[in-house]
This record gives C-alpha cells, sequence and structure tokens, in this order.
C-alpha cells in the first residue's frame, strides 16, 4: 500500500509546486520521511511481530506535512 500513497503524496506537492522536478519531489519524500522504530506484525502470518524496516524499503513513513513545508522552503 506504501507506492500508492507515496505517489499520491507525489502528485499532491507537484500540483501545488510544479517548479519542483520530479528529482527535487523524490528527494523532498524522502527528506520528510519519519524513521519507524517499532514492531507491527508480519503480513501472512498469525500475529508474528517483526520490525517495521524488514517490511519497508527505506524503514520511514511520509511525513505529508513536513513534504509541504520543504517545498515551500526549497521554492522562495
Amino acid at each position: 500500500m506504501a507506492a500508492p500513497m507515496v505517489a499520491g503524496v507525489a502528485a499532491l506537492l507537484k500540483s501545488y509546486f510544479p517548479e519542483l522536478s520530479m528529482k527535487d519531489i523524490r528527494s523532498i519524500i524522502l527528506e520528510s520521511a519519519v524513521e519507524c522504530k517499532k514492531e507491527v506484525i508480519k503480513p501472512g502470518t498469525d500475529g508474528e511481530m517483526t520490525d517495521f524496516r524488514t517490511l519497508s524499503r527505506e524503514g520511514a513513513v511520509v511525513d505529508v506535512y513536513k513534504a509541504v513545508e520543504l517545498c515551500i522552503k526549497r521554492t522562495k
């Protein structure tokens, strides 16, 4: 489910800040991500717990508010 959510964030940022390149937006999304150090239930198991970072490439969750703030700073 992460890919559609991140794509939505990228689309939101591009629509409000069209002057930013997709490289800029990718960088902003990665920079704004908040590291998740929690254990979660591993999908496809009967409640087996695993570290979130093993399920996610970046081990982080996108912070849209922080991403918008970074876009504002870069476009000033």
